[in-house]
């Protein structure tokens, strides 16, 4: 039982704030309106485990997604769930990580004034996957990542057949102001099959300081463009700047 410790303190691998759907809790002002987006959700690690000369850590993620409309009649515009069953972290040192994931996502329209208003029509959008990411990230330095994502149960009506997206991600830091307040930059690109490999993009520049049991804070500008991954509102594109506070528990 040595080989195994349950409830680790730390996480073996963070989130990239720049993902749509990280589990992390958010909350974003979309500029030069009231309208803005928000997350709720974590990674929980459950236990490392010493094999093969390597640490493994499992790990269970969550986390529901949602734009509000303060004006209007369309308040809570969209909810969007993801579930990660199972979150496998793979030590392979020199700052290199394998990381599986399998879980479950589905979207849906939160009133149903945006169907009464003929501003689009609810669908059908779910996705059962698995996820495989390499990761290299140095401690206050740089964090990079690959990811394939395959739908092995996923729906869109018309879609079905088109199961792959991929991303790629990074974040540098390129200026500490102090031991705990660090200024960095960070991007993500994301290409789905379902829209013929369009992409999801996001730029982000802000500043992150530890808290208190290994949570993160992160103030960030974001400008976010490209294809809408929200599945209700396919194959619709957005173009927006944000403001938000971002906490990695």
């Amino acid at each position: 039982m040595d080989r195994i410790h349950f409830f680790p303190e730390t996480k073996m691998t963070g989130v990239f704030s720049t993902d749509e759907y990280a589990h992390q809790m958010k909350f974003e002002n979309i500029l030069f309106s009231k309208d803005f987006v928000s997350s709720l959700g974590g990674v929980f690690p459950l236990f490392n485990l010493d094999v093969f000369g390597t640490t493994a850590q499992g790990s269970l993620g969550s986390s529901v997604h949602f734009e509000v409309r303060p004006n209007g009649q369309a308040h809570v515009v969209s909810t969007d769930f993801y579930v990660d069953y199972l979150i496998l972290d793979f030590d392979l040192r020199n700052n290199y990580y394998l990381q599986f994931v399998t879980g479950h996502t589905s979207h849906h329209l939160s009133d149903n004034w945006f169907e009464r208003l003929q501003l689009t029509k609810a669908v059908h959008y779910s996705r059962d996957y698995v996820e495989c990411s390499l990761i290299y990230s140095v401690p206050n330095d740089i964090s990079l990542t690959a990811r394939i994502n395959y739908g092995y149960k996923f729906h869109l009506e018309g879609k079905e057949n088109k199961r792959w997206m991929f991303l790629f991600a990074g974040e540098k830091e390129f200026w500490h102001f102090s031991e705990t307040i660090r200024a960095y930059a960070g991007f993500d690109l994301k290409l789905r099959e379902e829209a013929n490999f369009t992409s999801s993009n996001a730029y982000q520049l802000g500043i992150k300081m530890p808290m208190r049991t290994n949570h993160l804070l992160r103030i960030a500008y974001q400008y976010r463009h490209g294809l809408d991954e929200r599945g209700q509102f396919f194959p619709q594109h957005i173009s927006r700047h944000t403001i938000g506070l971002y906490i990695e528990v």
